[in-house]
């Protein structure tokens, strides 16, 4: 279940539906497994009613992207398992009382979303030493961005730096969004983490490129255009989600499944966009973030 992506239908079956109590041992091996999707379509407040959805069809176990995905799923059952992955901090808003034994029905991983945000600031001003006002975009549907501009304050006042945030609930809110960060007299610009804005990386890229503003976000957002990003290769998480999920159909309990945290973290120049800018990034700071 996630706010973001591209559309699909509600539901992909890989074969025969089976129906099986959640609460009890684990599905029979040799038959096939259904799939139920479920997208918001980036607004966050409809996670609650497809959450709801997916309990009523008695699920063996929910996929949850984000910590307004996951935040849902555990309004909406306390006993289905959940595997939360992309969540950048599970400890903070309280959704598990421990990474080494989360206990309950959820499982899943998680990174130094805070501390990464961050770090995204020394990156940009190491590459743009002259740079005085960031804006700082986010979506203010996730509470995440909260625990992240703390953290970004932090290093911005170590920095000199002025940090201006930026709201875009909706992918509608970004040219409006970004009228504001050029009015401001921001030089640049830090994207937080958000499934929406993730998704929306193309349509930012473009909107930086047209007013020479260079950003720093998510591998999405330097793919796309964005002059840089730094960050945890996201894909990896949903290729390790399988394994929770196998563990838990085999009958382990999420509670008792440690959240997995990220060990890898990836600094990636679009070189292109550097020139287009007229930006030579000489040095940046080392891999990963700063605690």
């Amino acid at each position: 279940m996630t706010s973001r992506g591209t559309r699909s239908k509600s539901k992909q079956p890989c074969g025969r539906a089976t129906t099986h109590d959640p609460t009890t041992q684990a599905p029979p091996r040799d038959k096939p497994i259904s799939i139920h999707y479920r997208w918001a379509e980036g607004n966050h407040d409809r996670l609650f009613v497809l959450a709801a959805e997916l309990v009523r069809l008695q699920v063996q176990c929910i996929l949850t992207q984000g910590t307004p995905g996951t935040r849902a799923a555990l309004a909406a059952t306390a006993t289905i398992p959940i595997v939360a992955i992309v969540v950048g901090d599970l400890l903070t808003p309280g959704l598990v009382p421990s990474l080494a034994r989360p206990g309950g029905n959820l499982t899943g991983q998680t990174f130094f979303f805070a501390e990464i945000c961050a770090k995204r600031i020394e990156i940009i001003k190491a590459a743009i030493p002259g740079l005085m006002r960031l804006a700082v975009l986010i979506n203010p549907s996730n509470p995440s961005y909260q625990i992240a501009l703390e953290t970004m304050r932090l290093t911005a006042d170590a920095l000199r730096l002025e940090l201006r945030p930026v709201e875009a609930r909706a992918r509608e809110d970004l040219e409006e969004a970004f009228k504001n960060i050029a009015t401001q007299g921001a030089e640049g610009v830090v994207v937080v983490d958000d499934p929406l804005l993730i998704a929306s990386a193309g349509l930012i890229a473009e909107l930086a490129l047209a007013r020479q503003m260079p950003v720093i976000g998510e591998r999405a957002h330097a793919t796309a255009g964005a002059v840089m990003s730094y960050g945890v290769d996201l894909r990896q998480f949903w290729f390790e989600a399988a394994t929770f999920i196998d563990r838990i159909l085999k009958g382990t309990k999420p509670g008792d499944l440690p959240i997995q945290q990220a060990t890898r973290f990836q600094l990636i120049i679009n070189a292109r966009t550097a020139q287009a800018l007229g930006i030579t990034i000489a040095h940046t700071p080392g891999p990963g973030p700063t605690r």
